[in-house]
């Protein structure tokens, strides 16, 4: 274990120091940590430093309330060591509770909708033509503050370009003989990447109105496109750097490795491109992928979204905050995770495939079942849309949430929140589910 590790290790510890000690914290700390490990890693492979990685990393986590619920909750489950039986008894008083409370809920909101809604538009009118005048007066105000600072900013913008095209003739496009490059690595640290495919072209094709893009061959086979610049201490200092946008277009062949990665700014890939190793990573922008055919890829934002259809037997797609999308794609293993954005999933996959995420919700929708499907999340909903007509076995848990599969026969045993079922005598597919305070659902093709 390294310096990194036990440091979150103790930071995650420190932040959970609240809850009773048990097996389900110890556990919870164990699995959150190597969560939290490999999200530093990622950030630490896009370029970021040690200490920015970290603390992104640890903001992650959020407000850990609904965590410290749930180990208090599971410390009280322990302590009272309650049977089966006990269990069944609770769930019926539940549910007959939830019987007689439901009409009165009903006939609250009715009266919230009657009452208090019409109180709170007339409050917000009210507050809105008292404020405004107020807040007219200080955009004025900001205005004429601002407003000359941008101007003399724009001057001195408009010389210094002037100054630059007098200086040097920038070449529009760099054309680059492909025969002996199988490697193509792209990065830059303010600007938008395009790469598309030409079956009819025999040259790389660069295109920048920049002539701030050094190119060269670090090594037989390997051309590196790279934004000059002075070395930046940090993520946010990259990302103010002069914005660069590049366009390439490559023939049409088996590359072995494509790797494109910006610190501020979208990457795009157009249809048709074939390689063995796909790597796009980028810290504020999206990511978006369109019919690509790779042996390996891994996708990687910070803040951005992820947009892909790619078959590929390795696929990994991951983003802090942004959100996942994945459709009508085709691998053999697949990872996907992100810390608060959702996943949404839409592919076949035949060995194993895992999501993860600390709050966002995951909706998976498999056109063909895997031998193995691991869904986990903190908070977030998880949602499974399965193949009908196809067995597998289902492990699902939940501490708060809900478990719904009303139109499906599962043979096993249901605990309320938890329970080990088979459909369809189970198959070749194990499919685990969990999420501490989210709802957990699995439906077949003939629901949706």
């Amino acid at each position: 274990m390294n310096r990194i590790e036990t440091k979150i290790i103790i930071m995650v510890t420190n932040k959970l120091a609240a809850a009773k000690d048990s097996e389900a914290k110890t556990e919870l700390i164990e699995e959150l940590s190597e969560n939290l490990y490999q999200r530093y890693q990622d950030l630490i492979a896009d370029g970021i430093v040690e200490e920015d990685a970290l603390a992104i990393t640890m903001d992650s986590i959020g407000d850990v309330k609904e965590l410290l619920a749930y180990l208090k909750e599971e410390s009280a489950e322990d302590n009272k060591g309650e049977n089966i039986h006990e269990s069944e008894k609770y769930d019926t008083i539940a549910r007959k509770i939830e019987k007689e409370i439901e009409p009165l809920a009903r006939e609250i909101e009715k009266k919230v909708r009657k009452e208090i809604v019409p109180f709170t538009r007339e409050f917000s009118k009210l507050m809105e033509q008292e404020m405004m005048p107020q807040i007219r007066a200080m955009e004025e105000q900001m205005e004429k503050e601002i407003a000359p600072y941008f101007q003399r900013l724009e001057k001195e913008m408009e010389t210094d370009m002037k100054q630059e095209m007098s200086e040097s003739q920038v070449p529009a496009l760099s054309a680059i003989n492909v025969d002996d490059i199988h490697t193509i690595k792209l990065e830059i640290s303010n600007g938008e990447v395009e790469v598309s495919v030409n079956e009819n072209l025999n040259l790389i094709d660069i295109c920048s109105e920049s002539d701030d893009l050094e190119i060269f061959e670090p090594e037989p086979g390997v051309l590196e496109i790279k934004q000059k610049r002075v070395k930046r201490k940090n993520l946010l200092s990259r990302m103010m750097e002069k914005k660069i946008d590049v366009s390439m277009e490559l023939p049409s062949k088996i590359w072995e490795c494509v790797e494109l990665r910006t610190a501020g700014g979208w990457i795009s890939v157009c249809p048709d491109l074939v390689c063995k190793n796909l790597i796009i990573a980028t810290a504020g922008g999206n990511i978006e992928v369109e019919k690509a055919a790779v042996q390996n890829a891994r996708l990687h934002t910070v803040s951005g979204c992820i947009s892909a259809k790619i078959n590929s037997p390795m696929l990994y797609a991951s983003s802090v905050s942004g959100e996942v999308e994945i459709f009508d794609s085709i691998c053999e293993t697949g990872e996907f995770s992100s810390v608060s954005g959702s996943l949404t999933l839409n592919l076949a996959c035949r060995e194993k495939i895992t999501t993860k995420t600390t709050s966002g919700d995951t909706e998976l929708l498999l056109t063909e079942l895997p031998k193995c499907v691991k869904m986990s999340s903190v908070s977030g909903n998880c949602t499974l849309n399965v193949p009908d007509e196809k067995g597998f076995s289902l492990q699902y848990k939940t501490t708060s949430g809900q478990f719904e599969a009303e139109s499906l026969a599962f043979n096993g045993i249901m605990k309320g929140k938890s329970g080990n079922l088979s459909y369809l005598g189970g198959g070749d597919c194990e499919i685990s589910m969990s999420s501490v305070s989210g709802n957990i659902a699995i439906y077949t093709e003939r629901e949706n």
